[in-house]
């Protein structure tokens, strides 16, 4: 696959996504950046409309990125999203569909592989198909919902693809009731929930306390990037996102209104500056405005850790060229949730362009 530089359009495909653009609202919400004078709306649209003359599509992260207050040369060093994925698609499993992708896709599988080359994991407890609930300690011998509580009476119920904190259930048993994400629930109303499609139930993991001074109702996590390179077949760590629930919130997706912020590869500290995304409200933050903590003045937890841990586990994966690692710090070292061939470029550009790391790593 070769790259290109502009992307060639019809001009009837062109004028198409250029109408899909005008319907759109996402470039005319408040600037990341008020202390800094932001282009108008006319400025912003033709940027964008730029954009998708030379990537295809606009880039949906144009407000958080700051190109309405960033330079032309700034804005150069950002990764075009579509543009991003096209190429990573690619690496990743369109030149060898039958690759190790399958791994990272089933959390089930995940799970297997990781405790057999030592890399901690949540425990997988249940598995649930069609409403019927196997034992995973027992060798998939079938149990009731009681059994399953009673062996794991707090735990979360996952769908085994989905993403996104998508289709993701606190599980308990507390005072003799069940009850999914904090509300009681039927024993009926349950099966039903997961009568369809496959669920895994692991138990809860507990977080490092540093964690908790950041937000203590979500467990907080980090979705550290590694990247192989094509030349010389090194891994290395890309910028990542430290990602923390808010607001009351239990889940710490930033698609669920959670906060961000970047986490500097070589030393794990956090970029000053967090940030949520436009349609939960948008702006920057220098602390967690539900605890207060200043996000320059935290450090992570066994982070050469969870560094050598992440670049270790891709290296098992051998033909996998990038991968978005869901990470969890507990008391005795980091967890890795998942892993992600999908993951986005977004969370690698919060405080910065990586136009130069892409141009190293992905050619």
């Amino acid at each position: 696959m070769e790259k290109k530089e502009t992307c060639q359009l019809s001009e009837e495909e062109f004028e198409r996504r250029v109408n899909i653009l005008r319907g759109q609202t996402f470039y005319l919400g408040d600037s990341y950046y008020p202390e800094l004078p932001s282009k108008d709306n006319k400025q912003r649209y033709e940027d964008l409309v730029a954009q998708i003359k030379k990537y295809g599509w606009p880039d949906f992260q144009y407000l958080l990125y700051g190109m309405d207050v960033k330079s032309e040369e700034e804005c150069s060093k950002y990764v075009n999203a579509m543009e991003f994925v096209y190429r990573r698609n690619y690496l990743n499993f369109e030149r060898n569909p039958f690759n190790s992708c399958c791994i990272l896709r089933d959390k089930f599988y995940f799970g297997i592989f990781a405790n057999a080359i030592g890399v901690k994991t949540p425990e997988n407890i249940g598995y649930i198909e069609n409403g019927i609930i196997h034992s995973v300690p027992k060798r998939f011998q079938v149990i009731s919902l009681e059994e399953l509580l009673h062996i794991c009476p707090d735990g979360f119920c996952k769908s085994l693809d989905g993403e996104n904190g998508e289709d993701v259930y606190h599980l308990q048993k507390e005072n003799g009731c069940i009850k999914l994400d904090g509300n009681e629930i039927s024993k009926e109303e349950f099966l039903n929930r997961v009568g369809k499609g496959s669920f895994l139930v692991q138990k809860k993991i507990y977080q490092h306390p540093d964690m908790d001074k950041l937000y203590p109702l979500s467990i907080n996590t980090l979705r550290i990037v590694t990247v192989r390179n094509l030349k010389t077949n090194k891994i290395s760590v890309w910028p990542s996102m430290f990602r923390m629930g808010a607001g009351g919130s239990h889940i710490d997706n930033a698609s669920k209104g959670g906060i961000v912020v970047n986490i500097y590869p070589e030393t794990g500290k956090l970029s000053p500056y967090g940030c949520r995304y436009a349609k939960f409200g948008g702006g920057r933050f220098d602390r967690h405005p539900d605890t207060g903590m200043v996000f320059a003045s935290f450090n992570i937890p066994y982070y050469e850790e969870v560094k050598r841990e992440a670049l270790y586990f891709h290296s098992m994966l051998k033909d996998i060229h990038s991968i978005g690692w869901d990470i969890a710090i507990t008391p005795d070292g980091p967890a890795f949730i998942e892993g992600n061939d999908d993951w986005s470029i977004v969370q690698s550009q919060l405080d910065g362009g990586v136009r130069d790391l892409y141009e190293r790593d992905f050619f």
